[in-house]
């Protein structure tokens, strides 16, 4: 069994960016604080985005994703446009 096959859930405010994540596909992601994750688009499995404040995530970093939950509080780069249901 691969890490990526079992891990649900990741936390990165640090020094983790888009290089780090590629290979993997979590339900549920904590990238606030962290400017270095700019695109999560890959994550289709992902429901749940943490991208507030200084995230580098933008609206294009998770425009092919059908979110259930994203919280942006403070992330400037996020539109106030409505998530896909």
């Amino acid at each position: 069994m691969k890490a990526k096959d079992v891990l649900k859930t990741l936390a990165c405010d640090c020094g983790i960016g888009d290089a780090c994540i590629a290979k993997l596909n979590l339900k549920k992601l904590h990238a606030d604080c962290n400017p270095k994750i700019t695109n999560v688009n890959h994550m289709n499995r992902l429901k749940i985005l943490f991208a507030g404040n200084d995230c580098g995530i933008d609206d294009a970093g998770f425009a092919e994703l059908n979110l259930k939950e994203l919280h942006r509080e403070g992330n400037k780069k996020l539109s106030k446009k409505l998530i896909k249901k």
